[in-house]
């Protein structure tokens, strides 16, 4: 499950990487469309497109091919990454994967979320709670690699880190020099084989889809009253659509705020 749409960030540059603010990060998200209510087991969504003049746009921007997230394999055939992940506690890979999908469906992403430690080279920060974990990734052809894992521990010390093996990796300006050998198993199955995929994939696009239409009433400088006003609806239902912590959202809504925001919503079924 998957929305496709325009971006809405209002930035010059279309590649600067977006500032997601704290209260677009949750941990415990869920996300379904609700009455006339569609949910995640009954109803898949292959693509929501907003766009302008009553036309579906397909830019480079379009969310219409999210970037594929792969394991790093070493010459040995290890993926550090899924071992690590396979070691951490259930709730813990639940954040981390939601995290990480949230950078594949909102790439380009930066702080609190994503930090740039040097040319072709990030880090997702997840928030668990026992301290920080933190996966290094590069993207090489239109791949999200994820390269190591480890876990800043605020326990005991506030220097300790779990699991923090070192592996060695060399960058070019472009990003990672990443042979097909080193391309690991898909992250996808991973979470499929975990049971975690559909609510990972419905909380990466809950809280992209959230972010950019506060980006555009930004933009816009529209209120939350105005934006209700537009959109018909009550502050209430406009609180639902804008907070990612919220359980559902329904179809009526994103179709009013799309229109509110001179956009198209289409629905596709995979």
């Amino acid at each position: 499950m998957w929305i496709q749409f325009t971006p809405l960030r209002a930035s010059a540059d279309k590649h600067a990487p977006i500032d997601l603010p704290a209260q677009y990060l949750p941990r415990a998200l869920r996300y379904a469309f609700c009455p006339s209510r569609l949910t995640r087991a009954s109803f898949l969504v292959h693509s929501i497109s907003m766009s302008g003049n009553g036309k579906t746009q397909h830019t480079s921007e379009t969310l219409s091919a999210p970037l594929h997230v792969r394991f790093y394999r070493t010459a040995t055939g290890n993926e550090p990454v899924r071992e690590w992940l396979k070691g951490l506690e259930r709730e813990h890979r639940k954040v981390i994967g939601e995290d990480i999908k949230t950078v594949q469906f909102g790439w380009p992403l930066g702080m609190p979320l994503v930090r740039k430690l040097e040319a072709g080279l990030w880090e997702i920060r997840s928030h668990l709670r026992q301290g920080i974990a933190r996966v290094l990734f590069t993207v090489a052809e239109n791949k999200i690699i994820l390269l190591h894992g480890f876990q800043e521990i605020q326990e005991n010390s506030a220097h300790g880190f779990r699991n923090g093996k070192t592996t060695t990796f060399e960058f070019g300006d472009g990003g990672m020099n990443m042979n097909k050998r080193h391309l690991g198993s898909d992250f996808d199955d991973f979470l499929r084989e975990e049971g975690m995929l559909s609510d990972a994939t419905a909380t990466a696009i809950k809280r992209v889809l959230a972010f950019q239409i506060a980006q555009e009433m930004k933009r816009r400088k529209l209120t939350k009253a105005a934006m209700a006003k537009q959109m018909k609806t009550s502050r209430s239902a406009l609180d639902r659509l804008l907070d990612p912590e919220n359980a559902s959202v329904t179809l009526l809504t994103l179709e009013r705020a799309a229109s509110a925001l001179g956009k198209k919503l289409v629905v596709k079924l995979a």
